[in-house]
């Protein structure tokens, strides 16, 4: 991450502002080579983590609250990374919807 361009941008996904999803990525020469997206509610003092979408050990993982780890889809290549980003915006918005209702997977 140190030779890539960081970029991070959130939005509320509810009308009160309770649930925000704020999205990071790292470029490396104009290609996506990370991302995180995080779904965060407000918490005493701060917000607090819910659910993210993260790469790591040559996977993209769901990380739901409560507290398992689902496999996505494998990353082997840097092309892998930018299908995997667009997947996980899909997922992002259903897991939006999930939680909005007050549920989980």
């Amino acid at each position: 991450r140190e030779d890539c361009e960081a970029l991070d941008w959130w939005y509320y996904a509810d009308e009160n502002s309770t649930l925000r999803v704020h999205t990071f990525t790292w470029r490396q020469n104009g290609r996506l080579v990370d991302f995180t997206i995080v779904f965060l509610v407000p918490g005493p003092g701060r917000e607090e983590e819910l659910e993210r979408i993260d790469c790591s050990h040559g996977h993209c993982h769901l990380h739901p609250r409560n507290g398992t780890c689902t496999g996505l889809v494998p990353i082997d290549t840097i092309d892998d990374v930018q299908r995997a980003y667009d997947m996980s915006e899909a997922i992002a918005q259903d897991r939006v919807r999930i939680l909005q209702e007050g549920g989980s997977p």
